[in-house]
């Protein structure tokens, strides 16, 4: 049985059966909150991080908060990856594909921010880290 963060590894996010073009319909929290659970997953350096920005998004965005719980319990789950084995979950997600999708998360991130300041600085964090792991390196 696949676990779920090999379900977020295999599918979109945002757009699982059709892409969308995230201008028009923006990602939802739901979303969102998939988005930081997949990063942490690929990249557990930033998992407290991204776990204080989840609990802060339940904060913001009360009807999310069950999923949010759901995501947070998710993550503790995460089996202990060690550096040899990441490339077992990396294997499985493209990275150029999760792009666009990681970008609005980090401006809708941004956005919630600016909403709630008591909440801003897990939210900013929460987005410069989507941003640093999901933006190619550029050799120029």
């Amino acid at each position: 049985m696949k676990t779920r963060i090999e379900e977020l590894c295999n599918r979109h996010i945002a757009g699982i059966t059709i892409p969308r073009n995230l201008t028009e319909q923006p990602i939802t929290p739901e979303e969102i909150l998939d988005c930081l659970l997949l990063t942490a997953a690929l990249d557990r350096e930033y998992t407290s991080q991204l776990k204080q920005a989840m609990e802060a998004m339940a904060f913001c965005t009360p009807d999310v908060a069950d999923i949010a719980k759901r995501n947070l319990a998710e993550l503790r789950r995460l089996p202990e990856i060690r550096l040899d084995d990441r490339a077992l979950l990396t294997d499985l997600v493209d990275l150029e594909d999760r792009q666009p999708e990681m970008k609005a998360a980090c401006q809708a991130l941004r956005t919630m921010a600016l909403a709630n300041p008591a909440q801003s600085e897990y939210l900013n964090t929460a987005a410069v880290i989507l941003e640093d792991s999901w933006t190619p390196l550029n050799p120029d």
